[in-house]
């Protein structure tokens, strides 16, 4: 399991801006990867903490990904393929929060 945002947000929320392009590299040397996307929140959980409260219900939403590919090689790929990753997941989040209301 990899967390392809390199680290925790301290806004609690997925950060389109600042990730770590790790996963990329992963995808960039696997042409054939697909991605399973693991978004995990707390149902009481307002923003960042470093753990649940005791009994505290989860909410889990996965998706298969494919974040196809790219012409440009190197470095260059991979930080793409982190920020497709990243986005993606920063978009079921705004779903988790739209259904929520």
């Amino acid at each position: 399991m990899i967390f392809p945002e390199g680290g925790r947000s301290r806004i609690g929320r997925v950060d389109r801006e600042n990730f770590s392009y790790g996963v990329g590299r992963f995808v960039d040397e696997c042409p054939s990867a697909r991605v399973m996307l693991i978004y995990l929140r707390g149902d009481h959980q307002q923003g960042y903490g470093s753990i649940p409260c005791f009994g505290e219900r989860f909410t889990m939403i996965v998706k298969a990904f494919d974040p196809g590919r790219t012409e440009d090689g190197g470095r260059r790929d991979q930080r793409e393929y982190a920020r497709r990753i990243v986005e993606r997941l920063a978009d079921i989040e705004d779903g988790y929060f739209a259904a929520r209301g």
